[in-house]
């Protein structure tokens, strides 16, 4: 689970280095455990240095003045790109960001989709908040940390491949409800692999999120690697690094 971002982190702007403790918690991510309003959070998140100033800005800016307002200090001004590249350390020195480890993941999926929001449908909501910081926007994912999700489909033309989707941490221990893992994993499909999606494809039901759920995959990498293997043999794929 994720902390809450409404009404959580407008009053770390009354602290000496507040703004820039923000800053750092989007730019160079966090791990290990924090407490927020009484609930212990664990989690890994990368950093989003990738991320321009300008949109980092935007971020934390939307996040505040729309979720926070009410702890917002009187003088509160927007923080700036320019502040973003004076206050942050790019890959450098170590903040104190645990208090907010989760909060940041968050943050960095309302990024460039702050025009979005109003328009997405329940799924791609569900998505940008629990998939996206990892996963990216374009379900791009991120090398060496999260596989890119654009070309799941793929696992749907071998045998063992559509369980395997489900049957990963990230859905099968989500916080997500049964119903809603399944809204997002045939979003996630219609979305990113819409032009190669089978004619006979089932959605994902609510029922088979829970079934999965009730297995484990006792080793995820060498499951993809044989998944990836046969789809190479069948021609699906042309490489196993893809």
């Amino acid at each position: 689970m994720y902390p809450p971002l409404a009404d959580s982190i407008g009053n770390e702007l009354r602290l000496k280095h507040g703004r820039e403790y923000l800053i750092e918690v989007v730019l160079n991510g966090m791990a290990g455990s924090i407490e927020v309003k009484g609930t212990t959070y664990t989690g890994l998140m990368p950093e989003f240095s990738s991320l321009s100033d300008n949109e980092i800005a935007a971020t934390l800016n939307q996040v505040l003045t729309k979720f926070n307002a009410g702890e917002l200090p009187k003088d509160f001004t927007p923080i700036t790109a320019a502040e973003v590249h004076t206050k942050g350390a790019r890959g450098g020195r170590s903040c104190e960001v645990k208090r907010l480890r989760f909060i940041a993941m968050a943050v960095v999926a309302v990024t460039l989709a702050i025009p979005v929001i109003a328009h997405a449908d329940p799924p791609g909501e569900l998505y940008m908040l629990n998939c996206w910081g990892c996963h990216r926007p374009n379900g791009e994912g991120i090398p060496g940390t999260a596989p890119p999700l654009k070309g799941a489909v793929d696992f749907l033309l071998v045998p063992g491949g559509r369980e395997y989707l489900i049957s990963v941490p990230g859905v099968a221990l989500s916080p997500l409800s049964n119903e809603q893992a399944a809204e997002v994993m045939n979003w996630i499909l219609k979305t990113f692999s819409k032009d190669r999606l089978p004619a006979d494809f089932k959605p994902y039901s609510a029922d088979e999120i829970g079934r999965a759920r009730m297995t484990h995959l006792l080793d995820i990498k060498k499951a993809r690697a044989a998944l990836v293997t046969e789809m190479v043999a069948a021609k699906i794929r042309e490489s196993e690094k893809q």
